[in-house]
């Protein structure tokens, strides 16, 4: 069911008007406090776009460590406003994915008695609580569906990064319009705003094996285009007709026609769980897979579409700008260490690290090291979900390990993950039945930064000496964020996969409406059937 149109606008100028009252805030705070509310990050990407445009590298700005098309971007477009924009796209990329995962549904088993149900045009007395109560369970839930949306577009967090001028809201937008491609079975435009957010943020590149996995569904999917009513029309008169048959048999001998036949569809049903798998792909994909299964076509354009956008922007950028553009874009961050208070678990022994004698070649081996905990578990992670379907819960679960195990962990950095959270939430036990647990995991969330954060304080402004309590504290908040990591993924509900159709649970679910779209549904129950009667 589409969300409510008034609930959707509500939501968005909502988003809309609250980022702009921050925008001026931040202003009016420049201007009159010795604490900006502008990040420092800002007046780097102004300085190399002001760079850009007066002819010279954005390189030329220190610190600038992006790629120079951000700074290309900020030349005609106001930085703030950009990262707003892009901070509402991913909010509409939010409500179309979500509106994709509840419009998409199998058709229920009673379907020609609700068909039914609503070809009624003159309503009774009878039927009126039954309006009513419908009426109701819609309001629910368009509510739930616009609180799901305003997890990210009224989130003030997500609001504050934006308007203080952080561009994190961009990759978010890039990952989420990707996620909405791939579902729409758009592969190379997929592949195409993937290859660009990994163009933009390295980091994204992670994402590169579950989609990989994902994609492999698509090649057993249902026909992108078709007709749900004619769907809806096959199922109906498949109902209809094994109704009048059964009808048509004498009461005596109904009794051990059910039995009989629940026993046959039992033995067909586990037949068929074992022929479901061999699916035949169209004759595009036919070379593919007497190469390898694992190389689907589907997999391969989306592989070539995203490299091929990010390796031409690459060559473009190293044609104007030579090595240096792949050592602060690309490079630096795999060798990154930075020593200044984080959230990181990795701060203090980086610190320590600082202070004392060591080559540059054992602290950048120090460095790399940092990497094997942190893409072993959360490549595991994703390929555990990915596997299943499940490329929302795959995508957040990755980015919250790589997040919690990263070198460097700023309040930014938690964007990478929230952007998947009202996605997932849409089907999660801790907003509905088991909400109170939800509570307090958000409660945890919040007093373990609140704890890090004192000691940073305490640090920063008062000049005390709290590197070891900022160490206990980063690891007091890495083992709430395991903890958090662990419920939201007992907390889903079973893992569901997009199909062109609908959400399929099961192959034999997937089988059952394959023949269904082509007629062949009615044909084999009038066989098995006849079967039985001889």
């Amino acid at each position: 069911m589409p969300l409510d149109p008034k609930h959707n606008a509500l939501a968005l100028v909502s988003a809309v008007t609250l980022r702009l009252i921050l925008a001026l805030f931040g202003v009016w705070q420049d201007s009159v406090s010795a604490v900006k509310y502008t990040d420092i990050d800002y007046a780097v990407f102004t300085d190399a776009a002001a760079l850009v445009s007066a002819g010279s590298s954005p390189y030329a700005r220190a610190t600038y460590r992006y790629t120079p098309l951000l700074a290309w971007l900020l030349v005609y477009v106001n930085g703030k406003f950009l990262f707003c924009a892009c901070d509402v796209l991913a909010a509409i990329c939010i409500h179309w994915i979500n509106e994709l995962n509840e419009w998409n549904q199998p058709p229920p088993s009673n379907l020609s008695q609700s068909l039914k149900n609503q070809k009624k045009k003159q309503p009774n007395k009878a039927n009126s609580p039954a309006k009513s109560k419908n009426n109701q369970q819609q309001q629910q839930h368009h509510s739930s569906r616009w609180l799901e949306l305003s997890l990210w577009a009224l989130n003030p967090f997500v609001a504050v990064i934006s308007t203080r001028g952080n561009a994190e809201s961009i990759i978010a937008s890039l990952v989420l319009l990707s996620v909405f491609l791939l579902m729409r079975q758009r592969i190379a435009w997929a592949g195409i705003a993937f290859g660009l957010a990994v163009h933009l943020k390295v980091y994204a590149i992670i994402y590169a094996l579950p989609f990989w996995l994902y994609i492999n569904h698509s090649t057993t999917a249902l026909p992108a285009k078709i007709d749900n009513s004619n769907l809806e029309h096959s199922v109906v008169k498949s109902e209809l007709r094994s109704r009048s048959r059964s009808q048509s048999r004498s009461r005596s001998n109904l009794k051990g026609v059910q039995k009989s036949s629940s026993r046959s569809r039992s033995r067909s049903h586990s037949k068929s769980d074992t022929k479901s798998t061999k699916h035949m792909p169209p004759p595009s994909e036919n070379v593919c897979f007497i190469l390898h299964p694992f190389f689907t076509y589907n997999r391969l354009l989306f592989a070539a579409t995203s490299a091929s956008t990010f390796l031409l922007l690459g060559a473009v950028f190293y044609k104007l700008y030579g090595h240096e553009f792949l050592q602060h874009t690309y490079l630096y961050h795999i060798t990154r260490q930075d020593h200044r208070h984080n959230f990181s678990l990795y701060f203090y022994h980086l610190y320590l690290d600082s202070s004392a004698i060591l080559s540059e070649k054992k602290s950048a081996v120090s460095g790399l090291v940092a990497f094997i905990p942190q893409l072993g578990l959360s490549a595991f992670v994703s390929v555990k979900a990915a596997v299943r379907g499940d490329i929302v819960m795959a995508l957040f679960a990755q980015t919250f390990v790589f997040v919690m195990l990263n070198k460097v962990m700023t309040s930014q950095y938690f964007m990478w993950y929230l952007c998947f959270l009202p996605i997932i939430l849409q089907r999660s036990s801790l907003v509905s039945t088991q909400w109170r647990k939800g509570v307090t995991l958000l409660g945890l969330w919040i007093a373990s930064q609140a704890v890090w954060l004192g000691n940073a304080y305490r640090l920063e402004h008062l000049g005390l000496n709290t590197f070891r309590s900022l160490h206990f504290s980063g690891l007091l908040f890495a083992c709430v964020n395991a903890w958090i990591l662990v419920q939201v993924v007992l907390s889903s509900s079973v893992p569901i996969r997009y199909e062109g159709v609908g959400i399929v649970d099961s192959e034999e679910e997937q089988k059952r409406l394959e023949n269904v779209a082509k007629g062949d549904g009615i044909g084999e129950s009038k066989q098995r059937r006849r079967k039985k009667m001889d």
